[in-house]
């Protein structure tokens, strides 16, 4: 459970903060086209108690990975997702560090924007801190 400024699993995160994560598998991700065959994607709805309407993410599952997506499996994704847009200013930083061309950097920090905004209806400033860097559980 919590412990000062740490969970020890995104299951305690998800608990504590009385969040829903519901995962609805899509046909394909929108913006998303350099996964590769056979990959999964899903849309994810992040709901909590107390909160009107959701934050809504996309996750995605390479096509080693087998089974469904868990709730935890999500929030970790989310949380990289979210320590990666921290450390970027702008879609430059994006293009320097991941060797991508300018229109891919753009399509990536838009897409890191969106999900922070998305997060943002459902959780404070500081809970998102702690969901980057609050939780011990080494997935």
């Amino acid at each position: 459970m919590y412990k000062g400024n740490r969970y020890d699993t995104y299951d305690d995160f998800i608990a504590d903060k009385e969040l829903e994560v519901r995962i609805h598998e899509i046909r394909e991700r929108p913006g998303g086209s350099d996964f590769p065959v056979g990959s999964r994607h899903f849309e994810v709805s992040i709901l909590r108690r107390g909160t009107r309407g959701g934050a809504n993410v996309f996750y995605s599952q390479g096509p080693g990975v087998r089974g469904e997506p868990r709730p935890s499996d999500v929030l970790h994704a989310v949380a990289l997702d979210q320590a990666a847009y921290t450390n970027f200013e702008n879609p430059e930083d994006i293009e320097y560090e991941y060797g991508v061309d300018r229109k891919k950097a753009k399509s990536i920090f838009s897409a890191l924007m969106r999900a922070e905004r998305e997060l943002l209806k459902i959780l404070e400033s500081d809970e998102i801190e702690e969901l980057i860097y609050g939780i011990a559980e080494d997935m």
